[in-house]
């Protein structure tokens, strides 16, 4: 959805001619930690803002994985009293959350010399502790989590309490430094890692606008740093804000005065284009120097109940118009009153082919509900594609390139072979698969595949893994390791084939039971003696399970162990997780039912004729199957909540069937093809659908791990079902031999494990 509505300006100034082009965020984060009372969700909203930990979320940065860009993560500043860092990835899910400080604002910056390698180094400004100082983490890539580094201490700093910050790294020198702001001062640091500590050698002061400032970016390539000005938070009287630029590499004359790039509406001039007051400020890199400058504008555009963010011509400053995160008829809710913001023109996955750009929202809400801040997160094309004319999209630039001349770059591949089984060898059961691997730098991780399927990963040498052969089909099969070292190269082993001669194990009796990918017996996840189960649900932490049984819907923890039926869900089925795993959404009688975990009275969500429902992986949007008037079904996204409802399909010659979520903006769904199943894919924002499997499968029930990268169905047939694991695209297809002939309803337990219906 996009539109544009005219930027006024304020009371006593002229009026803007620009527009604001309103935009629907992708996706959102799950909310901060902070504040993390027990029953703060039922307070009301006033008393929520009045909470001294209410303004947490503050700004954002992004790392790109080294190898794997769409294991990316989104870092937040959490700058409550029980603030720290907060990691997401880019499904929006939870990576780590830190209680460190009240860290404020974040930068990153790759290629960092620390104690004679390389590393990406986050950095945030600390608004607590004294003396003044910068934490700097540096990023573990095999974990995705950061690591603490001592030192930061700000020595000789006149700061009152460090807010804004940013890093640069120089063109012209080589060196990093950091920018830190306080109420109008600005400071500026050499950064110097060489002992594995962080040693800070103060620079100069800058040139001090008339008032407060907090959001800067740095452009790395053409050395300009760029300040925001905002108010004083004294001010009675309305105040003029600027985008002040000055020369990021210290000049001669360290007060050296700056160039003013924007200003806020209320400027005397009438030339002003933002609403004050003017926050974070980042930067799109594209090739050649070209690229914008974004400011976030976090007072309300007028007449409107969102915030703006302003986009500037990289190269030469001119303003090409603003945007808004809206929410009006978006799946997730509208942006106001933002701080940070970070924005990267890299390719990260399937998700974000062309970047992303992510804010930070005070105002989160769930209908009319305040909820704990988050970030809001949307496709760069997306954005880019709002404007008229179109914004500039340029995969080309490589933020990991940046510093990379001044310190030594490693391109050779690793060494891997796989060691056991031997090529030729015969297995049965429970068969040993390892690999040797080796690199001069140090090896990150290894991948073991089986038919071109990643089914193990092993991040500590001796590298292994143990392999089920049990549940493949008996027969040759070909293997292979890839290593990755810690500079991202990866080398493939050459192929070893491998035959299989066995019968897998019976899973007697059971009615719920899962299986390892990497080996292993099936375990009974839930039986019953009184009728049949069916339809398990994993909570989003994979912690607990939902199903299907005689008397209603029951939850469990993720073995089976603990098993209670909630109140009132008799003849319920087709459970899923909401919001926070603290309620189960679930058909009854064709109707969409929500109940809590905990047990309560269930709360009607949608009438008609529901045959099936899947919520979205981080519980806050479901996708259910909807049976048409004219006998066909389509599939319809909505809030958990019940709101938002909109058809997503609107198909007329086909039946849409069994919806489910490969990621938090993107839905699956099979068709019957000329009388075979296939899986299809969409966003769930609509538009262009993509085939997924092959008709010559017949699958169906479709699931989709919780990193999105694999894929199980159900391969109908007429005497027999076949559970089916492939790669997220379609490729790799395997099937599992069970002795059960009817596996139903598959769903994943982990990235490793599937769980299914038997008889």
């Amino acid at each position: 959805m996009v539109a544009a509505v005219g930027l006024l300006a304020l009371a006593g100034a002229a009026p803007a001619t620009a527009a604001v082009f309103n935009v629907c965020s992708t996706l959102e984060t799950v909310p901060v930690h902070n504040p993390s009372t027990a029953g703060w969700d039922a307070l009301s909203n006033s008393d929520k803002k009045a909470d001294p930990d209410f303004d947490a979320v503050d700004d954002a940065a992004i790392w790109i994985h080294p190898s794997d860009p769409s294991k990316s993560l989104i870092i937040n500043a959490d700058k409550s009293d029980r603030g720290g860092y907060n990691l997401y990835n880019l499904d929006g899910s939870e990576q780590e959350w830190k209680n460190d400080g009240r860290l404020n604002n974040v930068d990153i910056r790759y290629n960092f010399p620390l104690a004679g390698q390389s590393v990406a180094v986050v950095a945030f400004t600390d608004r607590l502790t004294k003396p003044n100082r910068i934490v700097f983490y540096k990023v573990d890539v095999a974990t995705r989590k950061l690591v603490r580094l001592s030192g930061g201490t700000m020595t000789g700093s006149a700061l009152t309490t460090p807010r804004g910050f940013a890093m640069y790294h120089s063109p012209t020198s080589g060196k990093y430094y950091a920018f830190v702001t306080d109420r109008g001062n600005t400071e500026q640091f050499e950064i110097d890692g060489s002992t594995g500590s962080i040693r800070l050698t103060y620079v100069r002061k800058l040139w001090k606008p008339a008032h407060s400032t907090e959001g800067m970016v740095a452009d790395d390539e053409l050395g300009h740093l760029y300040l925001a000005e905002e108010k004083d938070s004294s001010a009675t009287s309305p105040v003029v804000g600027h985008v002040w630029k000055f020369r990021a590499d210290p000049p001669a004359n360290p007060q050296e005065a700056p160039t003013k790039v924007a200003s806020t509406t209320n400027d005397p001039s009438g030339t002003g284009v933002l609403t004050p007051d003017i926050k974070g400020l980042t930067m799109y890199y594209a090739a050649g120097g070209k690229g914008y400058l974004i400011a976030a504008s976090q007072g309300f555009v007028p007449e409107r109940s969102y915030s703006s963010f302003g986009v500037f011509d990289r190269a030469t400053g001119a303003y090409k118009g603003s945007f808004a995160l809206t929410g009006s008829s978006c799946p997730v809710d509208e942006v106001a009153g933002e701080d940070g913001i970070d924005v990267t023109n890299f390719n990260l996955g399937p998700d974000f082919p062309k970047g992303l750009f992510v804010t930070g929202d005070f105002n989160n809400k769930d209908g009319s509900i305040l909820k704990r801040q988050n970030n809001k997160v949307v496709r760069w094309d997306t954005v880019a594609a709002a404007f008229s004319p179109a914004l500039l999209v340029d995969n080309t630039w490589d933020p990991r390139k940046i510093g990379a001349s001044g310190v030594p770059t490693d391109t050779t591949p690793p060494t891997v072979n796989v060691s056991a089984p031997a090529s030729g060898a015969t297995v049965a059961g429970a068969a040993s698969f390892t690999a040797d691997a080796d690199d001069a730098g140090g090896v990150q991780k290894v991948d073991f595949m089986i038919d071109g399927l990643v089914v193990a990963t092993d991040t500590t040498s001796p590298y292994a893994t143990t392999w089920n052969t049990g549940s493949y089909s008996n027969g040759d099969h070909v293997l292979h390791a890839v290593a990755v070292d810690n500079a991202g190269n990866s080398a493939t082993s050459s192929a070893r084939v491998v035959r299989v001669n066995n019968v897998s194990p019976p899973v007697a009796g059971t009615k719920i039971a899962s299986i390892k990918l990497s080996g292993g017996a099936p375990t009974l996840v839930a039986s019953s003696t009184a009728g049949s189960l069916s339809k398990v649900a994993y909570s989003h932490q994979r912690s607990r399970i939902a199903y299907t049984s005689p008397s209603g819907i029951a939850v469990a923890n993720a073995n089976g162990s603990g098993a209670r039926v909630l109140p009132g869900t008799r003849g319920g089925s087709k459970p899923a997780w909401g919001v926070l795993d603290r309620r189960i959404i679930y058909i009854k009688g064709g109707v969409i039912y929500s109940t809590p975990t905990g047990g309560g009275a269930s709360t009607r969500l949608v009438g008609g004729t529901t045959t099936w429902l899947a919520a979205s992986p981080n519980g806050s949007r479901i996708a259910y199957q909807l049976r048409q008037s004219n006998g066909r079904s389509d599939i319809w996204i909505m809030q958990s909540n019940g709101t938002g409802r909109r058809n997503l399909t609107r198909s007329i010659r086909v039946s849409e069937a069994q919806p489910t979520w490969i990621n938090n903006t993107t839905v699956a769904y099979a068709r019957n093809v000329s009388g075979k199943w296939t899986i299809f894919r969409t966003a769930a924002t609509g538009g262009a659908v993509t085939r997924v499997t092959a008709p010559t499968l017949n699958c169906q029930q479709p699931a989709y791990s919780p990193d999105g990268r694999r894929l199980a169905c159900v391969s109908i047939g007429v005497s027999s079902n076949r559970l089916r694991v492939l790669n997220a695209n379609g490729t790799g297809s395997r099937a599992f031999a069970l002795s059960t002939s009817r596996p139903l309803h598959p769903a994943w337990a982990s990235n490793g494990a599937v769980a299914y219906t038997t008889n």
